[in-house]
């Protein structure tokens, strides 16, 4: 069987149980605490909520398919922020693969959006695969709204390629937009 199908009778078999529920009643979901009136309820909802508090305490492979159901019953959903989750859920528990495939189809969605070029570096990056990750941290840095972060990534693939000076302009580059993020907002620079 294979992970869609296994997802998909797990959600099957969710609905199914919530069908036999009274209409009426108000109650409250034992994982999440979250108040449901099962008269208006929309299971997607609760099942992206309990994602989120999953994903919040740490608990990154149920929070994984939490998600994963998520995107099953709204696959166009209004919340698209859970593919990047579910994406650094994957990188948290070491599927870097499935990161990989999920950053990659994230760039065909939004391939104006520099953060899907960083998740593609970053999961190729821990996969070993160098060349790759620093050029896909070059195209999320061709973008102006990009995260000094990338800069960082960068150095990094650089260190692991053996390319030092390449590693050591990358850091310096990054060091250098932090300190610009931090002169651009001084309640973070200032000391409490």
């Amino acid at each position: 069987m294979t992970l869609k199908t296994i997802i998909y009778f797990f959600v099957l078999l969710m609905l199914i149980g919530c069908a036999g529920q009274k209409t009426s009643t108000i109650g409250s979901d034992p994982i999440t605490g979250i108040s449901v009136d099962a008269k208006e309820n929309n299971y997607a909802q609760v099942i992206r909520e309990q994602g989120y508090k999953r994903y919040l305490a740490g608990e990154f492979t149920r929070a994984i398919n939490q998600f994963e159901a998520y995107l099953v019953l709204e696959p166009k959903g209004e919340d698209q922020w859970i593919k990047y989750l579910l994406y650094y859920c994957y990188m948290a528990v070491g599927e870097y693969e499935r990161a990989l495939t999920l950053a990659k189809d994230l760039v065909h969605e939004k391939p104006y959006d520099f953060l899907s070029y960083q998740q593609i570096g970053l999961a190729q990056l821990w996969l070993g695969q160098l060349d790759e990750a620093i050029k896909n941290f070059q195209r999320s840095l061709e973008f102006e709204s990009h995260l000094p972060q990338a800069l960082f990534y960068q150095g990094l693939a650089y260190g692991q390629a053996r390319q030092f000076p390449k590693q050591e302009a990358a850091f310096k580059d990054a060091e250098t937009e932090y300190n610009q993020v931090l002169k651009s907002n001084p309640a973070i620079s200032s000391p409490l």
